[in-house]
């Protein structure tokens, strides 16, 4: 997918920037990076996004695997942006979960049924099995980043010994994939809205 279309979600969401990496290390670590560096306070939300990730993680320090095919996201925002006072951040969790999981739902239902979950605080389940997570960080009082790692297109790739039980993908749950930047539109319309 071009970067050209990713960009035009700077006219169709309230995003103010998208950076987008075919691969990266984290998604996160970028976001970061980049709020160190401004010299000016953010006037609206950026997106990060990556194809695959060398070194994604998820809360607690725990890796995330993030192979071609899945979407790796970070919102860099202010926290008013998502309608946050200083200090909330659990409830950005199940925010940015729910919207992923109501994404999910009105994406590929349509498609196939199946069963989307939001598994309290920061993880989605698809069909009983992990399909994405989130990892929310504050770098300063007034910025929050919002990492989302949503196991998208990969339809049958080999998985690690130790998530076989608990992996999934929507591709593989729906047999089809999923547009990512129709996904990623819509998502962050209800993550911002």
């Amino acid at each position: 997918m071009s970067s050209q279309s990713w960009n035009a979600l700077t006219k169709e969401t309230p995003l103010i920037k998208v950076f987008r990496y075919v691969e990266t290390a984290s998604t996160n670590d970028r976001a970061r990076d980049h709020l160190r560096r401004r010299r000016t306070p953010l006037s609206g939300p950026i997106l990060f996004a990556a194809d695959r990730q060398t070194a994604g993680r998820g809360r607690g320090g725990h890796s995330w695997w993030s192979p071609d095919g899945g979407l790796f996201l970070s919102y860099a925002a202010r926290r008013s942006d998502f309608g946050l006072a200083a200090g909330e951040s659990v409830e950005l969790s199940v925010a940015a979960a729910t919207a992923v999981a109501q994404t999910l739902r009105r994406r590929g239902q349509k498609r196939k049924p199946f069963s989307v979950r939001v598994k309290h605080p920061n993880d989605v389940m698809l069909n009983g099995r992990k399909v994405c997570g989130i990892l929310i960080e504050s770098p300063t009082a007034e910025t929050v980043i919002v990492g989302i790692g949503i196991n998208l297109n990969q339809p049958s790739i080999p998985v690690p010994e130790e998530l076989r039980n608990r992996y999934i993908s929507v591709e593989a749950a729906l047999g089809a994939p999923l547009n990512p930047l129709s996904f990623v539109t819509e998502l962050t319309e209800r993550l911002f809205s």
